[in-house]
């Protein structure tokens, strides 16, 4: 069992906050919105991306980025693509060493250039100390398969899915 937090509460971070609840982690799921606080807390559902899908009590909810990292053994970046860079850099002071951040935000960035958003995370100020790797997931897949997209830092890919499920 590890102690993993989801950077992002929309239908992507909430389904793989789910499984990752489902398959025994203690899972806490930031969001930077209050008003999505309020709603995922008050009714445990986001009824505008997921409803009718409940979020179990036993997974954290916060909009506090640093407590929602705090000691988390793996920090899943499911944010929306044009966020991975203010995520990332709000994020910086909270990361320690060794900590895995595992990307599942989909798309490129366009800003200044186009770039792989993994490529981004890699020169993020945190890339030196914290494991970094890029999967893709569908987490309706009876199976939970996944696909490696790519890997930055010696870590295999087994090892990483172990930790990650």
């Amino acid at each position: 069992m590890s102690d993993i937090c989801v950077l992002g509460a929309g239908a992507w971070g909430l389904a793989l906050a789910l499984e990752l609840n489902k398959n025994g982690n203690n899972v806490t799921v930031w969001t930077k919105l209050e008003s999505e606080a309020e709603m995922l807390l008050n009714d445990r559902e986001n009824k505008i991306s997921l409803p009718g899908i409940k979020i179990p009590e036993n997974i954290e909810i916060t909009t506090s980025i640093e407590d929602a990292a705090k000691d988390k053994a793996i920090i899943v970046m499911a944010v929306a693509s044009k966020f991975i860079r203010s995520t990332s850099a709000a994020i910086k002071g909270s990361i320690k060493p060794k900590q895995i951040i595992v990307n599942v935000a989909k798309g490129i960035s366009l800003l200044n250039c186009v770039s792989r958003l993994s490529r981004i995370i890699t020169f993020s100020p945190f890339s030196s100390t914290a494991i970094v790797t890029t999967i893709l997931a569908n987490p309706f897949n009876s199976s939970f398969q996944f696909v490696i997209s790519s890997v930055l830092t010696p870590i295999s890919a087994k090892g990483c899915l172990k930790k990650c499920l």
